[in-house]
Order: structure tokens, then sequence, then C-alpha cells
């Protein structure tokens, strides 16, 4: 929630990759400021698999390097297919403009049949 401003919620697909999208999402929203669509559009980090963190590739080099420097880095690419990082989907109720918003995760092969 967003005190005076909107609820939200966010829930993924992708096995062990859930947590850490819908956490990073969770954040980018509470402690960056986004909206629901920037924060599901932004690249991230996946850190399920253990010793090795996955990045992705759009990551300002200052990010990657600062990740690399707690664990060895699997630079990969935000695809379709293989599915490198979870697949988050949210709403926003929004008490401001009184609208109900919804972002489905463009890389999900399914986001197409969300369209308004």
């Amino acid at each position: 929630e967003r005190p005076g401003n909107s609820n939200f919620a966010i829930g993924a697909s992708g096995g062990r990759r859930i947590m850490p999208a819908v956490m990073q999402n969770i954040s980018f929203i509470l402690d960056g400021g986004m909206s629901l669509s920037e924060s599901i559009h932004q690249p991230r980090i996946d850190v399920s698999g253990g010793k090795i963190a996955n990045v992705d590739s759009r990551l300002p080099e200052e990010a990657i390097k600062s990740v690399e420097n707690i664990l060895p880095i699997i630079s990969v690419e935000d695809t379709v297919f293989p599915s490198n990082f979870a697949c988050p989907n949210g709403v926003v109720d929004d008490f401001v403009s009184k609208q109900k918003l919804a972002q489905a995760y463009p890389m999900f092969p399914m986001s197409g049949s969300v369209a308004a």
C-alpha cells in the first residue's frame, strides 16, 4: 500500500524465481517510487539459484559490478525463451485517478492477451 495513493498486488510465475521478482518489484514501487508498469519493465537480478547471480544485461555496469563483488554472475538477456527471470504481473487501485490499472510482464508469452 502507498498510503493515501494506491493499493497494489503483484504475483508471478517462475518457480524458485518468483520471490526475488516479486520482492524487487515491491521495492521498485515502494522504495523507488516507480509505477507498476515502470517496475515490471526494470532489469532485474535473480539469486534464487544459489551461488551464482543472473543479472539482466540491461543493468548499468555499476550495478553489475556491485553484484559481482558479492557473487559470481552470469549476464543474461531478458527473453521469452529461455526465460531467465520470473514473470511478474500486477494490479493497482489508484485512489487519486480512481483507476484500476494492470501490467503484464512483457516477456511472458500470454501478456498480449491482456491488451485493453
